[in-house]
């Protein structure tokens, strides 16, 4: 691993299963890492949508609060263009969003050559609060499949929802 990331050791990271996981701020550890080293990315951002709960009686609870960088659009956008560079040529990239700013992620990722190729549909077993009486219960998370390059599937082909 000391090939694809420099100075590794001043992160707190995990290598199961040959997969290298790394706890620290994204900007920062991808500085160390080498250009056209990774295989895939699998991320799930801040969405952008400024998100707090206003449902929960206790208001001290950290979902009361907003999430750090819920608002910050730069963040995104140099994180996209980071990753671009940090994936090996005919790899994939997986994108989770929200339906309310996706067109915003799909922007920044049309713009640094990725191409997408699904936006993949995950229904979840349980759904979102949001406005209880005037907006349908959210069940699913929005997740942009993108290539570098071109990607083929692995095995059979399978839904995108």
């Amino acid at each position: 691993m000391n090939n694809i990331i420099n100075n590794l050791e001043k992160y707190k990271y995990d290598l199961i299963n040959n997969i290298l996981c790394i706890n620290g701020d994204c900007l920062d550890v991808m500085q160390d890492i080498q250009e056209k080293s990774i295989d895939c990315i699998l991320t799930d951002p801040p969405y952008l949508i400024n998100y707090k709960t206003n449902h929960r009686k206790d208001k001290t609870h950290r979902f009361c609060n907003s999430i750090l960088n819920d608002d910050n659009e730069t963040l995104i956008k140099n994180f996209i263009k980071k990753s671009y560079n940090l994936l090996k040529d005919n790899t994939a990239f997986y994108c989770f969003c929200s339906w309310k700013t996706d067109k915003i992620f799909q922007t920044y990722i049309e713009e640094n050559n990725f191409k997408i190729k699904n936006k993949i549909i995950w229904v979840k077993n349980n759904w979102t609060a949001g406005d209880l009486q005037a907006q349908y219960g959210q069940q699913y998370k929005t997740i942009l499949y993108c290539n570098k390059g071109r990607r083929f599937i692995q095995g059979k082909r399978i839904p995108d929802v």
